[in-house]
């Protein structure tokens, strides 16, 4: 066992550290509580043990309440069922789920044995029954837990307490939002909204406002939370409530620290000033120096202040996190200032041996696992090594999933560092296995969205490039890691796309390439630290690798280049050079392979900022790619519906706008194209006053309508709140649309086959920004999607989309070579040859 006496024996050796952060629930990024609990009349906690208890509860020293807790003995019915309610919450807190879960189950036969519960005992059943839904979501159950609450509201109902009734609804908004219920979830925080309102006691409804900005801000929804929390700020402060108005600075802060950090950096120092008590006020200080670490504007009083206050606390869960974060923040910076890093070790070690004083597994793993990292970057494997396994074993132990993940990693970096190619692919196995069981918790806050490309994106692209790496004996990587190392492109795609919807609900069924499309190859290109890797997928055929050694940010440079070369004021001669540049990396190597299978369709999988370019476009010498094959993109073989467009009975619901409307142009070619559209198959249309997300959603669940043509402004962002789809009356959210495309689902309507959007663009300066146009793509309910890479004057485009659906109606036409058909139409044109007329359509999804 490594102890604490060795890791002090090994701090005097350490080196000079760089920064490495997780996260963690601690000091440095309080989440305060949603739920809102009822006011227990004190005579039911007369009991000594009890509130001993909960003092030491409230300390964050879990262990030590637990203790008390167990020891309570009480003739009272409801003084029983209370003690084992808080006993099961720190059981939870220490990840003691069994425990926890026989100790809310006993807290509940006592209560439901009682006859005739006055408005107190349903107080404590309420409570009861907020403490087991807390439990069924911490353990992956939302369903359950919003059932749960939802007892728990009718019993504080019934309690005639209607915050405790308002704290179970806004628990239930945060059950329906891990079931992707959104909609359901805003509607009763609406509610809760305005039932806070009519609130009269003031105290309460401060409180009750805080709650509902934390859960508004966990949804995302960051004007929402601010004004929720706003509010709560102006009623503590006519109160004179100190504590009330440094919490609601405090959480002001976080909510506007990545939006307008210099206003978040004073609401950290207001709310610091103000904190009545030493661990209030370290919150507010540990976010407002990471905040300012991370602005270059070291402050050197504020560490000693911190250092100073830490001293003074006395050991708990939030001191032992304070202590990992504070660490993590030092280490982060730069400068003459900073202290040695064995100073900083020396503040894990602390935090080591109060997390093991407290007997808090999940707080010792944090803490291990962090200084595993520091002598990791030092290069002391071994140490790293013993430090990184003891972590991930307490993590385990407690089924603590969030950090097992991190210390997986971990250990598989060290692991590679050391030489053992097998126990580090297992490692990294384990870790990619861990992150598919945290899902749900990796999407629900947006907080996540930074988290993602921190540390969950970098171990998928780890594990690909060590997959990929030659194996002993072996140049090249056997058809097993191949394999793997697909798989794991894809789920990073699928990963991808979870974060982008903050929702987990993308069901994966692998497909087999050959059982599809006999005709088709699948590229997955992956874009490493040292070079991009391309697995190529064929009918029948094992798994081709081939690789181009350059760094990241050279092939990124070519990349954004193309791009910028599809505007028409660029030379074409450079055009042309950038775009066989892609072409000799992706496509020159298997050419005669492409030939002599007889392939006709090119499938990609594109990674990163490849999202964003026209592959149609890319250029052997001679000719353009669409001359030679169809051209399509798929967010990997897991995602794709495999089924034809057949061209027996095809009609179409259009819509879109030529007017002017919110500050966007108009469209006045829009009326041309889906007329001449018209001509060609049966079309029902939605003009301007008409183009509703309420008409088209009355026409889709009525219908049976295999396509849908919506011709109006649009915008695909990395982030779904900037992905949208304009309508006359607003702008359609990608979840607004795919809950519009998916309401013929609820009659049993067939899917849509094809969704086209014709007049949408990727934001410009955002190189995740295909990431939206992926996310509607897979959404929308639609097995194939059409959309453009940026905006294309209205005349070409009407010309093309025409093209495109007089290929359509053709028999046997896939929806790929109907593109690729109106491509060409545009290409042999003189006046639309330039690739920025036709090579923005892309085909996203099913290519048949």
């Amino acid at each position: 066992m490594f102890d604490l006496r060795s890791i002090r024996l090994l701090l005097a050796v350490l080196l000079p550290i760089p920064f490495f952060s997780f996260k963690t629930s601690g000091v440095a990024s309080p989440t305060p509580q949603i739920a809102i609990e009822a006011a227990i009349e004190p005579e039911i906690e007369s009991s000594i043990s009890i509130e001993r208890g909960k003092q030491l509860y409230d300390a964050g020293r879990f262990a030590e309440a637990v203790r008390v807790w167990e020891q309570a003995v009480s003739e009272d019915v409801l003084q029983q069922a209370l003690s084992l309610t808080y006993l099961a919450r720190a059981y939870q807190a220490l990840g003691e789920w069994d425990k926890s879960r026989r100790a809310i189950e006993d807290s509940l036969d006592l209560l439901q044995n009682e006859p005739d519960l006055d408005s107190w005992g349903l107080m404590v059943l309420g409570q009861t029954l907020n403490t087991q839904g807390t439990l069924y979501l911490d353990r992956g159950d939302a369903a359950t837990a919003l059932d749960t609450w939802q007892k728990a509201e009718s019993v504080y109902d019934r309690a005639d307490d209607e915050l405790g009734e308002l704290g179970s609804r806004i628990n239930q908004a945060q059950a329906l939002q891990n079931l992707g219920l959104y909609q359901q979830a805003q509607r009763i925080l609406e509610r809760v909204n305005d039932r806070l309102q009519t609130q009269t006691d003031l105290s309460l409804k401060a409180m009750g406002l805080r709650s509902l900005g934390a859960a508004l801000q966990a949804f995302g929804d960051v004007s929402g939370a601010r004004k929720a929390l706003e509010r709560s700020l102006s009623i503590s402060e006519a109160l004179a409530d100190e504590a009330g108005i440094s919490v609601s600075l405090l959480m002001l802060g976080n909510v506007l620290r990545r939006s307008d950090r210099e206003v978040a950096l004073e609401l950290y120092k207001q709310s610091a000033d103000l904190a009545p008590q030493p661990l209030n006020r370290l919150q507010a200080q540990l976010n407002q120096l990471r905040l300012l670490q991370t602005l270059d504007r070291w402050d050197e009083a504020l560490v000693r202040t911190i250092e100073s206050d830490l001293n003074g606390l006395q050991a708990s869960r939030s001191t032992v996190y304070a202590r990992v974060n504070f660490a993590q923040t030092l280490l982060a910076a730069s400068g003459e200032e900073v202290p040695e890093d064995r100073q900083i070790a020396q503040l894990l070690a602390a935090a080591i041996s109060q997390a093991e004083r407290l007997g808090d597994i999940q707080a010792q793993s944090y803490a291990l696992g962090t200084l595993g990292r520091v002598y990791e970057r030092a290069g002391q494997w071994q140490e790293a090594r013993e430090l990184s396994e003891r972590a991930l074993s307490l993590a385990q132990s407690r089924n603590a999933a969030e950090i097992t993940y991190l210390w997986q990693w971990q250990l598989g970096r060290i692991l590679n560092a050391q030489g053992d190619r097998t126990g580090m692919l297992a490692a990294y196995t384990g870790a990619i296995e861990t992150l598919g069981t945290l899902r749900d918790d990796l999407v629900a806050n947006p907080e996540e969205q930074v988290l993602f490309q921190e540390q969950i994106e970098p171990i998928y692209r780890e594990a690909i490039a060590l997959l990929l790496a030659p194996e002993p004996g072996n140049l090249i990587p056997s058809q097993k890691n191949l394999k793997q190392a697909r798989n794991y492109v894809e789920a990073l795609q699928l990963a991808e796309l979870d974060n982008f919807f903050r929702q987990a609900c993308l069901d994966a069924q692998p497909q087999q390439i050959d059982r599809i499309d006999p005709t088709a190859a699948v590229f997955h290109p992956i874009i490493l630290d040292d070079r991009l890797a391309v697995i190529l997928s064929l009918p029948d055929r094992p798994l081709h690798l081939y690789q181009t050694e350059l760094p990241k940010s050279d092939v990124e440079d070519v990349f954004a280049n193309m791009r910028q070369s599809m505007s028409r004021s660029f030379p074409t001669g450079v055009r042309l050079q950038v775009s066989e540049q892609i072409y000799d990396w992706l496509i020159r190597p298997v050419e005669a392979q492409l030939e002599e299978r007889g392939i006709e369709t090119l499938v990609f999988v594109l990674d990163g900022s490849m999202r964003n370019l026209p592959m149609a476009a890319l250029y052997d010498g001679r000719r353009y790619l669409i001359e030679k094959y169809a051209v399509s993109r798929n967010s990997g073989l897991q995602l794709l519906a495999p089924r034809s467009l057949s061209a027996e009975d095809l009609n179409l619901l259009a819509g879109g706008l030529t007017e002017a409307r919110q500050g966007f142009s108009e469209l006045p070619g829009v009326d041309a194209e889906l007329a001449k559209i018209s001509q060609i198959l049966p079309t029902q249309v939605f003009l301007n006053q008409e183009f509703t997300p309420s008409t088209l959603e009355e026409s889709i669940e009525r219908f049976s309508i295999p396509v849908v043509h919506l011709a109006t402004h649009g915008k695909f962002s990395s982030t779904a709140d900037e992905t949208f789809i304009l309508t006359w009356d607003g702008k359609l959210d990608a979840q607004g649309l795919e809950r519009l495309l998916t309401a013929r689902e609820s009659n049993r309507l067939s899917p849509i086959e094809l969704l086209i959007l014709s007049a949408c663009q990727t934001a410009s300066g955002d190189r995740r920004a295909a990431l939206g146009l992926a996310g509607v793509a897979v959404r929308s309910g639609a097995r194939s999607t059409i959309a453009s890479l940026w905006r294309v004057n209205d005349r070409s485009t009407a010309d093309l989309m025409v093209a495109l659906y007089r290929s359509l109606v053709q028999p046997g036409t896939s929806k790929a070579q109907a593109l690729r058909n109106a491509q060409l139409t545009l290409l042999e044109d003189p006046q639309t040859e330039h690739p920025f007329f036709w090579s923005a359509f892309v085909l996203v999804g099913n290519w048949l």
